[in-house]
């Protein structure tokens, strides 16, 4: 299966205004949004995320309270991909293939879309990182960045109830691969044979039998890049889950 990424995240929110400040600090770019009544920020590669209010009608049910992801969207190599997730998937959830896009919920209750890849290529300087036994950058200095600006988007963490029945949905019929696992209790999976370590981990835990959304992260260049970005939210009064 040729699913190579998360290229689109839609939220409903219920408050816009503190919502677009948050983005914007976080580093993402805004956007004219080319959906009515919505917000649209985007990576440095062109992926997108769009906020909507909680309650707007167009947005697919929530799996959970409050402000929270909606849909998960993710790009495909080709209509011919698109052509065999439709026969995957034509018995699972609220499906729908049109000429473009496939989409369906998980069974985390997570509604999921497949399209055509619509992101670009972006090549950028990143100094080497001098480690223990790895010295790459000699006679200069490390970078230092005001703020995060992401390429892309890196994964998604849920929380599921129901371990099992999710994983195996997105090993099996998606053709996820697994990269980590914790017995009994989470799933780390990439979309790719060979890619980044996870592209969605699922969590289950031992005092939450509901589903929800834990983060959401992004690419950027480098650590010095995550310590700058994490500075930014500080210095702009964001508080922090871990410090």
């Amino acid at each position: 299966m040729g699913i190579l990424a998360i290229e689109e995240l839609t939220f409903g929110v219920e408050d816009r205004e503190k919502s677009r400040q948050f983005l914007a600090d976080f580093g993402l770019h805004p956007a004219e949004s080319d959906r009515a009544g919505s917000d649209l920020f985007t990576t440095l590669n062109s992926s997108k995320i769009y906020l909507y209010d909680h309650d707007d009608p167009r947005l697919p049910p929530a799996f959970e309270a409050g402000s929270t992801l909606r849909e998960v969207v993710w790009a495909v190599e080709s209509e011919s991909d698109l052509a065999n997730l439709s026969d995957l998937l034509k018995d699972e959830p609220n499906f729908k293939a049109e000429k473009d896009s496939v989409e369906c919920d998980d069974p985390n209750g997570m509604r999921i879309r497949f399209r055509k890849s619509e992101t670009v290529e972006v090549t950028l300087k990143v100094p080497g990182i001098n480690q223990y036994g790895d010295i790459r950058r000699i006679d200069e200095a490390s970078p230092v960045y005001q703020k995060a600006e992401p390429i892309r988007v890196g994964h998604v963490v849920f929380f599921t109830p129901d371990l099992v029945t999710t994983q195996k949905f997105y090993e099996e019929k998606l053709g996820f691969h697994l990269s980590d696992a914790y017995n009994n209790r989470g799933a780390f999976l990439r979309c790719q044979e060979s890619g980044y370590h996870h592209d969605l981990f699922l969590l289950k835990l031992p005092n939450r039998e509901s589903t929800g959304l834990n983060h959401v992260a992004f690419v950027v260049r480098d650590i010095h890049e995550v310590i700058g970005g994490g500075i930014n939210m500080n210095r702009t009064e964001w508080s922090t889950f871990v410090g």
